[in-house]
């Protein structure tokens, strides 16, 4: 899962510390992995002096201190970072009512509900931000007009007129989804690192009652 880096997208990851620092997370916990299990099976090819599973015992210590502390900093930046975008998106799409505001909605309760629905639509495909933002937060004027229809034109409105924002928060978005989802595999491989030593025990009892309090069963195979 490690592998979803290659997913996110460069050019963004390069502008944004919250996703590089993601990319450079994912990317560098996996090559550490990969460094760690060869070193783990030339100790065991060669068995496993008491020194040497002290060796692997620490090496795993310092390994998974730095893939914890990895993790929370992405996944505190991502947070922050969502959050900055959407209030950026809603920046872009915000809409003020104009000086002509109210006679627009006059003009609007003479229509039945079903002409108040086609021409809001027409509106939000058209992106007349003068009658949107007189009319979309005025309950009197949209009560009984079809509200998942206009729904689905407001979120369409939205994406087109925040385009660029979208684009970035959906990045982050996605990043976030693939950090989290990387979590109990980040956990299991923690644990996997002190089998044949004397902390896997104890480290087991750790990483389950961590895995617990996330609601995820972390199976020892």
């Amino acid at each position: 899962m490690l592998n979803y880096y290659l997913d996110i997208d460069s050019h963004l990851a390069g502008e944004s510390p919250a996703l590089g620092a993601t990319v450079a997370f994912m990317k560098g916990t996996k090559e550490k992995a990969e460094g760690f299990n060869i070193r783990r099976a030339t100790v065991n090819e060669l068995i496993t002096s008491g020194a040497n599973l002290f060796e692997i015992e620490k090496l795993a210590d310092k390994l998974n201190d730095e893939a914890g502390r990895g993790y929370e900093n992405a996944h505190k930046g991502l947070t922050a970072a969502i959050t900055e975008k959407e209030a950026a998106v809603n920046a872009r799409v915000a809409l003020t009512p104009s000086a002509y505001a109210a006679e627009i909605r006059n003009v609007f309760r003479g229509m039945s509900p079903g002409d108040r629905t086609a021409k809001l639509a027409a509106a939000f495909k058209d992106g007349d931000k003068e009658v949107l933002a007189a009319l979309v937060n005025a309950p009197v004027i949209t009560h009984g007009c079809d509200s998942d229809q206009l729904a689905a034109h407001y979120e369409a409105y939205k994406r087109s007129a925040a385009y660029a924002e979208y684009r970035v928060l959906d990045e982050h978005k996605k990043a976030m989804r693939y950090l989290e989802a990387s979590f109990p595999g980040i956990m299991k491989w923690k644990l996997d690192n002190y089998k044949g030593t004397g902390g896997y025990s104890k480290k087991l009892t750790e990483q389950t009652a961590v895995m617990a309090s996330y609601g995820i069963t972390l199976d020892d195979d």
